[in-house]
């Protein structure tokens, strides 16, 4: 009898633990599929911030228009910063226990959807100053 309770603690000891980790695996899973997504949104952002300065190099702006734009291109230069600091200092928890794992990951998990927003707001302010037939 004593075997038995033995067994079903230790089995069940197993189940909390693979749960654990299966909770862990899609964090992660998350954090990367985020971080994939914040990446094109860097790549659109940066597309319409090129355009952007293409039209600012063309000194066809008044000195408004420039007080207006230049505000959004740091805007646009810090979202891209932000996500090259958060790439260089994100590493996969590996080395840590599963509940450090799990609140790293979930801290992770707001940073880089808190940078994607960021992205998504910068490009959309930007957007708005490009030729009406390239704004999409």
């Amino acid at each position: 009898m004593k075997q038995l309770i033995f067994f079903i603690c230790l089995l069940g000891l197993a189940t909390a633990c693979n749960n654990g980790s299966a909770e862990l695996k899609a964090l992660q899973d998350e954090v990367n599929a985020t971080h994939d997504a914040a990446m094109k949104t860097m790549a659109d952002m940066n597309r319409v911030a090129r355009s952007i300065k293409e039209t600012v190099k063309a000194d066809s702006l008044s000195e408004e228009q420039l007080a207006q734009i230049m505000p959004v291109l740091k805007t646009i230069g810090d979202a891209e910063n932000d996500m090259m600091n958060w790439m260089a200092n994100y590493s996969e928890p590996t080395d840590k226990p599963a509940g450090e794992a799990k609140k790293y990951l979930q801290e992770q998990l707001e940073l880089i959807k808190k940078n994607q927003e960021d992205m998504l707001n910068a490009t959309k302010a930007a957007k708005q100053f490009l030729p009406g037939d390239i704004q999409e």
